[in-house]
């Protein structure tokens, strides 16, 4: 895929290496005739216009922002240079104080640099409240290098010679400085690097990147052959400052033009190819934008009509909005909406007859009457897990809490303890809502769905390293038919069961017996604590229930049985009321 530049940015480009070149064509010029005295106001205003480009272009504030203040740097950086070598050259009290503000300069461009940057990076963007502190340290090196003369920590100048004589040496501050701007300007490279891994900007990676290193080598070059004001009978067209700062305004372009950045433009193209139809105006309600659909009849009472929208005909409807630097006009086709009131009309009308109403009615009963019994079964699963989701809520916060903590072994074991927790909790609210949703519409439910719903939760108490497993005969249990209140009771009275036992749990097998009658048996090591036998004795007498605890050394033993399953109860039942009616007829004879 080609990278697409709009004809404008286009332009804008050319011009900009247009003006650069000039700037280098005049310094070259400097030295030869008297009425070219400098570049820097040219490359002064190439700063700014470029500034005021990324004002209008970038869309996110931060972003904005921290490249304005790069430009601004940039601006600074080349008005002292200018300031210390033409027009206060001579001066000799001033001179150094210019060069000592280069370095502000290059401190500001590198941390504005990297704000710009970390504003890319959604990691490091929450953060940038704290980033910001660092323009304490920066601030503070800066005023280190700017009152040199007091203390010469940046800067010593051997006895006898004056700052402009170029002999001196260099002390702390300044190395502290420069470290300062590299690891800033490094950290920038490194964070535009990891933005570029974006599909939609992986090809175009080299551009930003071709930029800095054709600088670079410039650097390199112009390090290996010192300064010279001609090199090779070819005169020096720019000096390391000037190339520093179009490097910086190159490579920040480059990632505007491919993309990393994202900007507003094109905004023509954008009206044309849309289907919307809109006008965009400027302060003086003139014209800016124009869509390809705009209809906006004859003059049009611009505040009137941002006040409140304006019906232009049946099907259309005029809306106006004010903007910042101007305002907005658009219409709204409403005729697929008139539409559909007509045909709300033809149908409450043929609705109108008493019969079509009530039937209509008795529906909307029946789905209500639906909507009632759904809403009361699951208030009622949700009031049967409610402790369930109250520890998982806990347990929730515990271990955000815990996140947050030095990453230890001992965490880790934590967190995951409580992980698995929530998920044992987890899988019982899950199988629990299943298993009433099950007997809500098939009465009964099978063994299987008990078996299932047991072997689940185990699965999860190994999750915390516990010996776990059920035993069970899945052929029997297919057949096996137990009553709801029955199939309850054993889930319940399984987890229950299970959280007295932990967190001292260390191994529990759980063996479902379906062949002559119901047994549920679960048999624990080391549990923490036993079960309490809260369930009553008329509640177990009314199920045809029976339940048992034991304890021999450190194993338990928990044993819930149902000698007849509910097709049993039910078949004994109908044979008792036919034994009655068949005595009670022998009784009349």
């Amino acid at each position: 895929m080609i990278l697409h530049i709009s004809a404008t940015s286009k332009i804008r480009i050319v011009l900009f290496i247009m003006a650069i070149l000039l700037g280098g064509a005049l310094k070259s010029l400097a030295s030869r005739y008297w009425f070219v005295q400098s570049n820097t106001v040219l490359y002064g205003t190439l700063v700014v216009a470029w500034s005021m480009t990324i004002q209008s272009r970038i869309l996110d504030r931060t972003t904005r922002y921290s490249l304005v203040a790069v430009g601004m740097m940039i601006l600074a950086l080349l008005l002292l240079r200018g300031c210390k070598n033409v027009y206060f050259a001579e001066v000799n009290g001033l001179w150094q104080y210019f060069w000592y503000a280069y370095y502000p300069a290059y401190l500001g461009i590198s941390l504005f640099c990297f704000y710009a940057a970390a504003s890319l990076s959604d990691r490091l963007r929450v953060h940038m409240d704290k980033l910001y502190s660092l323009l304490v340290p920066g601030t503070i090196l800066s005023l280190l290098i700017l009152t040199n003369d007091i203390h010469h920590l940046a800067f010593r100048f051997l006895p006898g010679t004056l700052p402009n004589d170029g002999a001196y040496t260099y002390g702390p501050a300044f190395f502290m400085a420069m470290a300062w701007a590299v690891v800033f300007l490094a950290s920038t490279i490194i964070l535009i690097y990891r933005q570029c891994r974006m599909p939609h900007i992986r090809r175009y990676v080299g551009i930003p990147f071709l930029i800095l290193l054709l600088f670079g080598l410039y650097f390199l070059w112009d390090l290996i052959l010192g300064y010279r004001e001609f090199v090779w009978d070819i005169p020096r067209f720019f000096e390391r400052p000037e190339m520093f700062c179009f490097m910086i305004m190159g490579f920040w372009e480059a990632c505007i033009q491919i993309g990393l950045v994202q900007s507003n433009s094109e905004y023509e193209k954008i009206m044309h190819i849309s289907d919307i139809s809109a006008i965009f105006l400027n302060d003086d309600n003139s014209e800016a934008l124009v869509s390809e659909n705009a209809y906006i009849p004859g003059e049009v009472d611009v505040e009137a009509v941002q006040a409140e929208p304006v019906r232009l005909d049946e099907d259309t409807i005029l809306h106006g909005h004010k903007l910042e630097g101007g305002g907005v006009l658009w219409t709204e086709d409403i005729h697929v909406v008139n539409r559909l009131n007509e045909e709300l009309a033809e149908t409450a009308e043929r609705l109108s007859e008493e019969n079509m109403l009530l039937e209509a009615e008795n529906a909307w009963q029946e789905q209500q009457i639906s909507y009632e019994v759904q809403d009361r079964l699951y208030d009622s699963i949700n009031q049967l897990v409610t402790p369930q989701l109250q520890e998982i809520r806990r347990l929730t916060e515990e271990a955000r809490a815990l996140e947050k903590e030095p990453d230890t072994p001992q965490n880790r074991a934590l967190l995951r303890t409580k992980l698995s927790r929530m998920a044992f909790l987890g899988a019982y609210v899950k199988r629990r809502a299943n298993l009433t949703l099950v007997a809500e519409s098939e009465g009964d439910a099978l063994a299987e769905e008990l078996y299932l719903s047991i072997k689940e939760s185990l699965e999860y108490l190994r999750l915390q390293h516990i010996a776990a497993g059920v035993v069970g005969d899945s052929e029997n249990a297919a057949r096996a038919v137990l009553s709801r209140e029955q199939v309850f009771l054993c889930y319940d009275y399984f987890q229950y069961t299970m959280e007295q036992a932990l967190p001292g749990l260390t191994a529990v097998q759980v063996t479902m017996n379906c062949r002559d009658h119901f047994q549920l048996r679960m048999e624990m090591d080391n549990a923490s604590a036993l079960p309490e036998k809260h369930i009553s004795e008329d509640e177990l007498e009314r199920i045809g229930g029976r339940l048992t605890i034991q304890t021999e050394d450190e194993t338990s033993y928990v044993t819930l049985e149902f000698p007849e399953t509910a097709a049993e109860r039910e078949k004994t039942g109908n044979d008792g009321r036919a034994a009655a009616g068949k005595e009670a007829g022998h009784a009349v004879r």
